[in-house]
Order: C-alpha cells, then structure tokens, then sequence
C-alpha cells in the first residue's frame, strides 16, 4: 500500500503478488492475505484475484467489504473455476461464509447453482444460505433437504439453513415425513 501511495508503477506490485508456475497462473502463496487486502483499494488486484484464485478474497480478506457486485463476481468466477477443475483449495469456514452472505446475492446463488451442481460447489451454497439465512434461497435448500437421494451432510445443512431461514412450512413438512 505504501508502494503504490509513493506512485509504484502496478507492474512491479503485480510482480511481486502474482506469478505463474507450471503454466498455472496464481497468487504468491504467502502473499495471499496481502493481495486480498489490497483488493479492496486496488481495483485491478481485486480483478486479478478474482481471475486466478477468487477464493482468497473470502479465505484471507474481509469478505464483508467486498461489494454486492465483487461477491456476485466472485460466485460466478467460482462456479466456473470448480466445473473446470481448477479450485485446489475451497476450505471456508463458516464465519467467513457468514460475513460473505447477502440477502442481494440470492439472484446469483440461483444462477450459480444451475450452473454447477458439483458435489463441493452445491455443498459451499448451502452453507452459505445456511450462514447468511437467505431466505430467497429456501427453494434450493427445501429441494436438498426432500431429496431422499441427496447426500446426508447436505441434507442436515439444508434443513439447518430452513431453520435459520425460518421457513416452518418446510421444516413441518419434512417432520411430518420423517
């Protein structure tokens, strides 16, 4: 930040955070929570991030910073990096799913969610709409949770997220079934 206050040409920060090895474009590994720092002044680091590894913005910034438009951003570039295979690592806790969710990204969390339906990707949504409680998202969870096929962890998160949601007349249905 200093550097680029003292007019660093751009080109030597990105040297510096961003590099590519073995053909794969990424972000200097010990340098990640200082790119996604710097994403949230730097409008072209943010863009490079969400680029190559869009993750470090939730994993090692402030995902409550980001704009509604960074974080739909961020989800599209995500859907699309896992049904390519190149997500190495989607671990997210659940505060930093809590302080990424937003009643606005509901749109994209419907649009992302037809778009790739990998077991990993679905299972991050859910979390999601479990943490943020999005409620405009229950339809997605009520589908997981009534789905006698669906992958019992899904499903428990799924009925977790309609109990934050609160949306009882799922949750009555599914008791009644059981």
């Amino acid at each position: 930040k200093h550097l680029l206050g003292r007019n660093c040409p751009h080109s030597i920060i990105f040297n510096l955070l961003f590099a590519e090895k073995y053909g794969v474009k990424t972000v200097v590994p010990s340098l990640k929570p200082i790119a996604a720092w710097l994403a949230l002044s730097e409008n072209d680091i943010r863009d490079e991030i969400l680029k190559r590894t869009p993750l470090i913005l939730i994993q090692h910034g402030d995902p409550d910073s980001l704009t509604i438009s960074t974080r739909c951003q961020l989800l599209r570039e995500y859907a699309q990096k896992y049904e390519t295979g190149d997500i190495a690592n989607d671990s997210l806790d659940h505060r930093a799913l809590w302080m990424f969710a937003h009643d606005d990204l509901a749109d994209t969390i419907h649009e992302v969610w037809q778009r790739c339906d990998l077991y990993n990707f679905r299972g991050d949504l859910i979390r999601l709409i479990r943490e943020g409680k999005i409620a405009a998202c229950t339809n997605l969870v009520a589908q997981v949770a009534t789905d006698a096929n669906a992958n019992d962890y899904h499903r428990i998160v799924a009925i977790q997220a309609l109990t934050n949601c609160k949306d009882t007349a799922t949750l009555e249905m599914l008791a009644h079934n059981l």
